[in-house]
């Protein structure tokens, strides 16, 4: 297990040699043994690791010739009094998610932190698998905001390129839409579903997903069965917005049809006691002196039966508008559910528990913390320049 009290495990992402970083990963440089504050790139995975009071995680390494010249240093790391680490070794041209899916038979935990070994935070890790566990989601990720607008860089009349395009909700928990352009992307299709279940969507080009991932045993299981997915961000998390709406939609089919069915045989249990109570009083009535039941004594039966039936129906949510004011408000006092039941009801119904599980979250970094990935040429020399500044150093090298 990879925490003190066992809850979750943690993956690291090693990489392999990282194309996009030549020629900083030429002549054989692995991307996460790269300085950064002449210190290993991926030491700040692994340091973040050791303050969230993890003892031991999983490596991913893409290749042999990574795994083998990581293990000198993670062995060092560790006789240190750092973070144990088991190195397990994929195929080089494995995307993110084939990686994840090859090793997901060494996960035991119910949650899994997957984090991206270029990643360097100082946002409490235990804090973001904390609101996982507390939501329930499927999956939750890690998003930033951009530090220079997507347009700075952008020749007029083209697409940006290596933009995000992220689809919120309201209230900014829940990830409804996720495309990303490593090159250009034109056109946007955004789900009909998404807006009509959350009301509206907000789409934003200025966050970034910064590649530190939780997820759900639930989610795992779904990445094994799409052998399809080779990219978390590019194929994986995309894939798990538009399933999460169609649970969705399959949830509020079957409450629909259910709260139909109950409307439709409100009326037929009332008309039932009607009749029952009509021949009832029919076989016991005394007879007039024209030799039939009272006709008073049926009205009567039916009216009373009538308003019971109703008062049930009202208490269901369904209308009254046969029964007097009085009798209203006997059936608001002696049958109307009491102010907020109906919600605690649903907020805690299996359908209520269901859709969370089937939700994808998102953590905001908060203002103040520092997120950015060595991704590319250029953030490397930014990154580079950020850690010298002494307040960042800091904060990314003292236990928060």
């Amino acid at each position: 297990m990879s925490s003190s009290d066992t809850s979750f495990q943690v993956l690291v992402l090693a990489g392999g040699e990282c194309k996009r970083l030549y020629p900083l990963t030429s002549g054989g440089t692995v991307k996460a043994l790269l300085p950064v504050g002449n210190r290993p790139l991926i030491s700040y995975p692994l340091r973040s690791l050791t303050e969230a009071g993890i003892k031991s995680c999983i490596v991913v390494a893409l290749g042999e010739h990574v795994s083998a010249a990581m293990q000198s240093y993670l062995a060092d790391q560790e006789a240190a009094g750092g973070v144990s680490c088991r190195v397990l070794t994929v195929p080089e041209d494995c995307g993110s998610a084939d990686a994840l899916r090859q090793v997901a038979k060494y996960i035991t935990a119910e949650t899994t932190v997957v984090y991206s070994g270029d990643l360097l935070t100082d946002l409490p890790l235990k804090a973001l698998v904390v609101t996982h566990q507390v939501t329930g989601a499927l999956a939750t990720l890690l998003v930033g905001h951009l530090k220079t607008s997507p347009t700075t860089e952008t020749k007029p009349g083209k697409p940006p390129r290596g933009v995000d395009y992220l689809g919120l909700d309201p209230a900014r928990q829940t990830l409804l839409f996720a495309a990303s352009s490593p090159e250009s992307l034109r056109d946007l299709k955004l789900p009909l579903a998404a807006v009509q279940q959350a009301g509206c969507i907000e789409l934003h080009s200025d966050l970034q997903d910064q590649h530190l991932y939780v997820f759900s045993r639930t989610a795992l299981k779904l990445l094994t069965s799409q052998p399809s997915l080779s990219s978390i961000k590019l194929d994986f998390i995309p894939w798990l917005t538009r399933h999460q709406l169609k649970q969705r939609s399959c949830q509020h089919n079957n409450t629909s049809t259910h709260s139909s069915t109950s409307s439709l045989l409100a009326p037929m249990a009332a008309a039932a006691a009607i009749g029952a109570s009509s021949r009832s009083y029919s076989q016991s009535s005394p007879p007039t002196q024209s030799g039939t039941s009272s006709a008073a004594a049926v009205a009567e039966a039916s009216r009373n039966n009538l308003s019971a039936a109703a008062a049930d129906g009202y208490s269901n949510g369904s209308s009254r508008s046969d029964v007097t004011d009085g009798e209203q408000d006997g059936a608001n006092v002696a049958g109307a559910s009491m102010p907020g039941e109906g919600y605690m009801h649903l907020s805690h119904s299996a359908q209520a528990s269901s859709s969370r599980s089937e939700r994808v979250g998102l953590y905001l970094v908060p203002q103040g913390r520092y997120a950015a990935r060595v991704n590319t040429v250029q953030a490397y020399g930014d990154v580079n320049r950020e850690v010298t500044n002494e307040i960042i150093d800091c904060e990314l090298s003292c236990p928060t």
